[in-house]
């Protein structure tokens, strides 16, 4: 199933991919595929997340939030250009601007994994957000 939204008047746009966001000063990656979502975070409560069911109807996606406590969140995707999108959260907590990460992610539990993401999180420098 390859997942396509329909915003607007924009031309097809896929969801899928990898992505990394600053929230309020932790970066964050989130990783999108068909239907399913993922996230990695050097927050001890998430850290490296398994694979999540999401759900797609148009333009919102529906999936449970991650860490300790889980809880049914719907967002509302807004294609910004082809490198960035924004979640806008139904139960008003906020917006998340999701920037595509241009590389290639073996997404694994391992060291190498950490010191790439380490790297991608100094070079987003999440305090100037």
């Amino acid at each position: 199933m390859i997942v396509i939204l329909f915003v607007g008047c924009q031309k097809n746009k896929s969801l899928e991919g990898n992505y990394s966001t600053c929230h309020k000063g932790k970066y964050i990656e989130i990783y999108l595929k068909k239907d399913a979502i993922r996230i990695a975070s050097n927050d001890e409560w998430i850290r490296l997340s398994e694979w999540r069911k999401m759900e797609i109807k148009n333009n919102r996606i529906f999936f449970d939030t991650f860490g300790e406590w889980k809880k049914p969140t719907e967002a509302e995707v807004i294609y910004i250009n082809s490198n960035e999108i924004e979640l806008k959260f139904i139960n008003n907590e906020g917006n998340l601007k999701l920037k595509l990460i241009d590389e290639n992610i073996i997404i694994e539990e391992s060291k190498e994994f950490w010191n790439k993401f380490d790297k991608r999180r100094v070079f987003r420098d999440c305090k100037k957000e």
